[in-house]
């Protein structure tokens, strides 16, 4: 079991990159909201999973700790492979996925890849309780759960300003005190008034 890895990121592609360490290269599924941060040539560590199945065989890296820790608990789910994981994880922030399945949330999970409405179901009554144990509350992470308005659009706006290059602690901040003012919002609008509110920081 390799349980994390400490190399130079030797190619990027869209899903994966090649990691050299001590001259083997290892490929390695990672979400396209931390490859986004990422260059090559770049030192890196990343803890991973190690996927092993008949059909299957993979290594899934993490920057966090937390993430990979997210990642074990959806594909406990059964009809959530590691595959449409990292699809998820590629289009929403960890912490506001996590308020979404705490909160019961399913009409937002419903709106992320590979998630049906049975899905989501199953997410909610599996993990809801775990999570809430593990994070408190409902009021968890960045955004509480009134405060959420429509998932999948936060996710895309984070994306868009972690590739403009803000972290993520910025990103979250700014998105916090947008969403206390209005729930109502698009894409666009929420990452124009993200960016001016980044502007003042």
């Amino acid at each position: 079991m390799i349980g994390f890895l400490r190399g130079k990121i030797f190619k990027i592609g869209e899903q994966n990159l090649l990691l050299d360490v001590g001259g083997v290269g290892y490929d390695v599924f990672m979400t396209s909201l931390e490859l986004s941060s990422l260059k090559e040539n770049q030192d890196l560590f990343i803890y991973t999973y190690h996927h092993q199945k008949e059909d299957m065989v993979a290594l899934f890296g993490f920057k966090m700790e937390s993430t990979k820790g997210l990642f074990e608990l959806l594909t406990s789910v059964s009809g959530l492979g590691p595959k449409t994981t990292m699809g998820i994880l590629s289009h929403i922030d960890e912490n506001t996925l996590i308020a979404a399945i705490v909160s019961g949330d399913t009409s937002s999970l419903v709106k992320l890849p590979g998630i049906g409405t049975k899905t989501a179901g199953r997410v909610v009554l599996e993990l809801q309780d775990k999570l809430q144990n593990i994070y408190g509350n409902v009021g968890i992470g960045d955004y509480k759960s009134n405060e959420i308005g429509d998932i999948s659009i936060i996710g895309d706006a984070e994306s868009a300003l972690i590739f403009l290059g803000y972290n993520k602690k910025e990103i979250s901040e700014a998105i916090r005190k947008i969403l206390k003012k209005n729930i109502e919002y698009t894409l666009d609008s929420l990452i124009r008034d993200a960016l001016k509110e980044l502007g003042k920081q």
